[in-house]
């Protein structure tokens, strides 16, 4: 019920905010719709903060057993984690559908030529990969000894090899407003280059974690005593038997998701001659630099540094 609310809340605002006229003059608007385009791409992003601490002070284990509290009844719960505290990074995809909105200047008395303003819906979605968990058991099979004078010393170990191991990861899909406040030159050009800034608001309609519970038993021939292995080992195990021994999808709370971000990028036009219908077509790569926030209702907030690249096409009226 509050993200509806909200939601409308800020569908009013906008369309206040985009048909406001001028006071002095109350001939103009001060936006004009210009144009139409679309928007997609990926980011790589870094969490550097959790809940205002830096990402080191967490383990894995910790962040999800505040989102998934049946963590701790799985059996992997217990097993090592491989990779240090957890993967620190996430992948992001986004699409986007924007109306461009010309600048109404009121020094020239005119619409401004070298600034618009983007307003989309979008659609981002995360993936990110948590952490890996596994333990290893090894049973002695048989020993190779190698004859020196009168002694025997060994030189290799066959053992049963019983690794078990899981991966746990979080997705969620959101879906929300994007802002635009873009200054460009001059778009009749053939080629035009922009900058400005840009601020997301989007909420999860899908949030959920996945995991795997795997097992693999297999022969391995080695110079190290069963002692000697490790988690995160390699092994040529012969005979080798892969199997799924669980696995499932948890959704778990809502999450809203903030970004702010300047983009900046070019647009290619695809013709110089107005009355031509191509000409109104444009080519765009945008690249986002910022920040984002992705908050899970009652449990954390995440902050990354995003690192967005996307391409699309415009039409303009």
């Amino acid at each position: 019920m509050q993200i509806k609310f909200f939601t409308c809340f800020i569908y009013l605002l906008l369309c206040t905010f985009i048909y406001a006229q001028d006071s002095t003059t109350q001939k103009h608007p001060l936006f004009k719709l210009s144009g139409i385009s679309t928007m997609g791409g990926g980011s790589r992003n870094n969490l550097n903060y959790i809940n205002g601490n830096k990402n080191q002070t967490y383990t894995s284990k910790q962040m999800l057993l505040s989102m998934w509290p049946a963590f701790a009844n799985k059996p992997f719960y217990n097993y090592t984690q491989w990779t240090g505290n957890y993967n620190s990074s996430t992948n992001s995809t986004m699409f986007g559908v924007y109306l461009s909105f010309d600048n109404y200047s009121k020094k020239k008395n005119r619409y401004a030529i070298h600034s618009q303003t983007n307003v989309g819906i979008t659609v981002i979605t995360l993936n990110s990969y948590y952490a890996m968990y596994g333990n290893i058991n090894a049973t002695r099979l048989d020993t190779l000894y190698q004859k020196q004078g009168s002694n025997y010393y060994p030189t290799a170990y066959y053992d049963n090899v019983t690794l078990n191991s899981a991966n746990v990861s979080y997705k969620s899909t959101n879906v929300g407003i994007d802002v635009q406040q873009l200054f460009s030159t001059n778009e009749k050009k053939l080629i035009s280059v922009f900058a400005g800034i840009g601020f997301t608001t989007n909420f999860s309609v899908l949030s959920q974690i996945s995991y795997e519970q795997y097992q693999q038993t297999g022969i391995n021939l080695t110079a190290n005593s069963v002692n000697s292995y490790q988690i995160d080992g390699n092994y040529n195990l012969t005979n080798k038997t892969d199997s799924i021994k669980d696995g499932g999808v948890v959704k778990i709370k809502n999450s809203v998701l903030y970004q702010l971000y300047i983009p900046f990028g070019f647009n290619v036009r695809l013709g110089k001659n107005d009355k031509k219908t191509i000409s109104h077509f444009y080519l765009t790569t945008q690249a986002r630099l910022g920040f984002q926030v992705l908050k899970i209702l009652d449990v954390n907030a995440f902050v990354y540094t995003t690192r967005y690249i996307t391409f699309g096409a415009k039409y303009k009226f």
